[in-house]
């Protein structure tokens, strides 16, 4: 019988993130805890808007392969013959429910090999297991609408203006920059602190100082 082909496409970089593997999912339909900034200046589904041709169709069949009960371990197989060996989870989408999130600790700690990252915004889930994770950073994304966080302490990715002190990512300080992630900065997988992301133009008017960074005093 002829063994059938790994059926998951992972996407090899793009115009920011530089030599890393990437994961998407559809923006919107698998962020359950999305807040109304984060709607509003949602930068996948404007991608998904743009190329429409492709991309809408590739995110769709990512989440029928995410809710496959063997995705974990076509995940895995797939990651076993990858050269790359740093992975950006959800560039578009997030964790949408426990069983996937509990599916990604299972690969995750398949390849101790591998550097992952990831932002999300699903404060229901429990993710006790993926903080432990040593080659995971996970950072919670908060933004001036966010009214809800989860149970377990986690570094955040804000939208926000920046404070003195914050990390903000290099590549949202400067507009038209030629920073490209994971060649000129890291921070992002090699780091679990806190960071800022800035945004550009009309969008910029539309950030403050979250309440977490005036809470914490970050």
């Amino acid at each position: 019988m002829k063994k059938q082909p790994n059926p998951i496409i992972l996407s090899r970089g793009n115009a920011k993130i530089n030599k890393a593997l990437i994961w998407n999912l559809p923006a919107g339909e698998t962020c359950p805890g999305a807040t109304k900034l984060c709607k509003q200046v949602c930068y996948a589904k404007a991608a998904a808007i743009l190329h429409s041709n492709c991309v809408p169709q590739s995110r769709a069949l990512h989440l029928e392969l995410a809710k496959r009960k063997d995705f974990a371990a076509l995940m895995i197989q797939k990651l076993d013959r990858a050269r790359l060996r740093r992975m950006r989870i959800h560039e578009s989408g997030d964790f949408f429910n426990q069983t996937y999130l509990n599916a990604w600790v299972k690969i995750i700690k398949a390849h101790p090999e591998y550097t992952f990252w990831a932002y999300t915004k699903s404060y229901k889930l429990d993710f006790t297991e993926a903080l432990k994770l040593k080659n995971l950073s996970l950072r919670y994304s908060v933004d001036v609408t966010t009214k809800h966080h989860p149970k377990q302490s986690m570094p955040f990715a804000a939208t926000s203006e920046s404070k003195e002190g914050d990390f903000v990512c290099p590549s949202t300080l400067v507009k038209g920059h030629s920073i490209q992630c994971m060649k000129d900065c890291s921070f992002c997988v090699e780091s679990k602190e806190s960071m800022i992301f800035r945004p550009h133009g009309k969008k910029a008017k539309l950030v403050g100082i979250t309440e977490l960074q005036s809470t914490l005093k970050l």
